[in-house]
Parts: structure tokens; C-alpha cells; sequence
């Protein structure tokens, strides 16, 4: 249930076509900090193929929205990942 869950997250929040190539199961999260600093982004998950056994945590300290910082981020690491398993 929770792998439908954060499959459903990307598939209608954060989108799919921030990652091709690739099933993403994931959610994303903001820690708020005190003292006016902006919070940390942090964005979690696994890609759902077993081609590609991949998990991740991105934390962007004092980067605000998980999402929207965080998403870039993944893409190219997952983009990256990608060149490696398939022997690129």
C-alpha cells in the first residue's frame, strides 16, 4: 500500500517526466528551522524497476520546498545512474 502510495506521488504531483526511464516512488518534505532560517528540502524514495535498483535520500540544506528543490537534483543523479547500469 505505501509503495502505491508514493508511486501516486509522483505520478500526479512531482510528474514523471522529471524522470524518465524510470518508475519513482517517492515523497517530499521541508524541515522547518527557527531562528528565520529557510528550511531544509528533503526528498525520498526508490525506483520501482528492477533494472535499476536505486534508492535515495536528496537534503538540500536550507533549500526550502523538498519538491521543488530537491526534484532537479534527483533527475540528474537518476539520469546519471541510468548511464551507468545500462553500461553507457
Amino acid at each position: 500500500t505505501l509503495q502505491q502510495y508514493l508511486r501516486n506521488n509522483v505520478q500526479t504531483i512531482y510528474g514523471d517526466g522529471n524522470f524518465p526511464g524510470f518508475s519513482v516512488c517517492a515523497k517530499s518534505g521541508t524541515s522547518q528551522l527557527g531562528g528565520g532560517q529557510k528550511s531544509n528540502a528533503m526528498f525520498a524514495g526508490f525506483v520501482e524497476d528492477e533494472q535499476y535498483p536505486l534508492a535515495f535520500i536528496v537534503v538540500v540544506e536550507n533549500g526550502g520546498y523538498g519538491s521543488a528543490t530537491c526534484v532537479p537534483v534527483l533527475s540528474k543523479v537518476l539520469a546519471a545512474c541510468k548511464s551507468v547500469l545500462d553500461g553507457e
